[in-house]
């Protein structure tokens, strides 16, 4: 099970918007800690003391990039809240003097001291951390949990002192995805955005990317001015694995494709011809996906260099009629569907690359008996539901149904606590 939480960074690029000038506040500086650490580890005690900040350094154990990672943020932790260097000390150093140390139980010396501090944990990016006088380390069961258990250690500093602390965590949740934006006005936000979910402890963001200037876009006149460039969507796809974030690109198709009719272009690969603001396009024009569909799938996936992408599919019969063309009603919407599915799954299976929708058109209550069957099992499915509550049945649905679900939640305040809880249950029973 896992949660995808939908963040606005930037803007959906709609015409004439203007940009928001941001002020910034380079003195501000955050000088009181939580009273405890943000997400809730699973057993955290935060006994009297401090580990004082006078020539402590840190000292990474093991050679994995997120170790060198785990060092980076803390190194900017310092820089940001106290603007003081926290200086790299050699995994040799000689010496008692306490320091911060980062590495994993594959170290025999670490393994045994989280052995003796009773804060052992094997689990799948789990953690132990611990502050006292000696000094502070963490210690993953891998070398993604002990990135995670830097964040935590940033959350204890404060300007006396790192706080006294035990603690033992792993996530609830094995895909923990929030959804960003790319156009071209959202470097600023990402930039600062990526980090800090990187600090939340989330491991994969959903990359808004219909109007990227992909190459396709350029060539056929339909480039939105307001779209990140390719450059720009590279980079914010290497920004976000150099913390820890496995990229998604979210390419709209089927429905919600407006972008692909920009400046008017396209308009003969309209599903509803009589559509003043197209939305969906036509399945059975081989030229839908010959000539744009096809070929910016295989950009994103030369960009993006991605696992999994994104197809949409949602909503797909909200705004067009679909079918509308004689040839499209002779098939059948359940077949046009399905078949465009199958066509875009395996485009990107040729390409090592597994595919994901949206929930709800395929899933309605009125194809949940004849569509879901005709979809390959692993394609992923993202059920989104945008109201507070914790029963979100769905989920249950489509796991029986032999996929593999996450849930998506929006920005009502309670929707993604409880769709977090909903879906740890499930993982828990699943």
């Amino acid at each position: 099970m896992a949660l995808l939480l939908a963040l606005s960074a930037g803007s959906s690029v709609p015409a004439g918007a203007v940009p928001v000038t941001v002020t910034p506040a380079p003195a501000a500086r955050l000088v009181t800690p939580f009273p405890g650490v943000v997400p809730q580890p699973r057993a955290a005690q935060f006994p009297p003391g401090m580990l004082p900040l006078a020539g402590l350094g840190v000292r990474v154990v093991g050679g994995a990039p997120e170790l060198a990672w785990a060092a980076r943020d803390l190194r900017a932790e310092w820089q940001t809240r106290l603007g003081a260097s926290l200086a790299a000390t050699g995994p040799d150093a000689a010496g008692s003097a306490p320091k911060i140390t980062v590495g994993t139980l594959a170290d025999p010396d670490l393994a045994a001291r989280a052995q003796k501090a009773g804060l052992l944990t094997r689990d799948p990016e789990g953690y132990a951390l611990w502050v006292d006088a000696g000094g502070a380390f963490v210690v993953g069961a891998d070398a993604r949990g002990a990135y995670l258990g830097a964040q935590s250690l940033r959350q204890l500093l404060t300007p006396d002192g790192l706080r006294f602390a035990r603690i033992t965590d792993a996530p609830a949740l094995k895909q923990r995805i929030a959804m960003i934006y790319l156009d071209s006005t959202s470097q600023g936000v990402n930039d600062r955005l990526i980090p800090l979910l990187a600090a939340l402890k989330f491991n994969a963001v959903l990359v808004m990317s219909d109007y990227v200037q992909w190459d396709t876009a350029r060539a056929g006149g339909f480039a939105h001015p307001g779209g990140a460039t390719k450059a720009e969507a590279r980079r914010v796809a290497d920004l976000a694995r150099s913390h820890g974030l496995e990229v998604i690109p979210l390419i709209e198709t089927l429905g919600h494709v407006g972008w692909m009719f920009y400046g008017g272009k396209n308009l003969d690969l309209r599903q509803d011809e009589g559509s003043q603001n197209p939305y969906a396009y036509d399945t059975l024009n081989p030229a839908t996906y010959d000539r744009v569909i096809l070929p910016i799938l295989k950009e994103a996936v030369e960009v993006f260099r991605p696992a999994r992408v994104h197809l949409g599919h949602d909503e797909v019969r909200s705004r067009d009629r679909f079918p509308a063309r004689e040839n499209g009603k002779a098939v059948g919407f359940e077949k046009l569907f399905v078949d465009d599915v199958l066509k875009l799954h395996g485009y990107l299976k040729s390409m090592n690359v597994s595919s994901m929708i949206w929930h709800d058109t395929a899933f309605a209550d009125a194809v949940v008996g004849s569509v879901p069957a005709r979809l390959p099992r692993d394609l992923q499915v993202a059920y989104w539901a945008y109201a507070p509550g914790t029963a979100f049945p769905a989920l249950k649905t489509v796991r029986d149904l032999g996929f593999p679900v996450l849930g998506a939640s929006w920005s009502d305040p309670g929707n993604a606590e409880g769709f977090a809880r909903a879906a740890a249950q499930g993982a828990r029973r699943g």
